[in-house]
C-alpha cells in the first residue's frame, strides 16, 4: 500500500472516531470512556468534543435527556 493510500485510510479513521465520540457523548457517555473504547488519550477526546453538548440529540424527534 502506498503513502497515499495510508494517510487517506488514516483520515477515514479519524474522522470515524469522531463521529462516534460526538454520538457517543451525545447519548450521555463520559470523556473518559470514549476515550477508553476509541483507544485515544482523554485530551483528545475533549479536543473531539469541544463544542458538543452532553445528552443533546440533534434528531428532532428527540428531546435532550435533561428536559422532561
Amino acid at each position: 500500500m502506498d503513502e497515499s493510500s495510508i494517510k487517506k485510510l488514516e483520515s477515514i479513521d479519524g474522522l470515524l472516531k469522531h463521529i462516534l465520540a460526538i454520538q457517543l457523548y451525545q447519548a450521555g457517555v463520559s470523556q473518559q470512556l470514549i476515550a477508553k473504547h476509541l483507544k485515544i488519550a482523554k485530551a483528545r477526546a475533549n479536543e473531539l468534543l469541544k463544542g458538543v453538548e452532553k445528552g443533546y440529540r440533534q434528531n428532532e424527534n428527540s428531546k435532550p435527556q435533561n428536559s422532561e
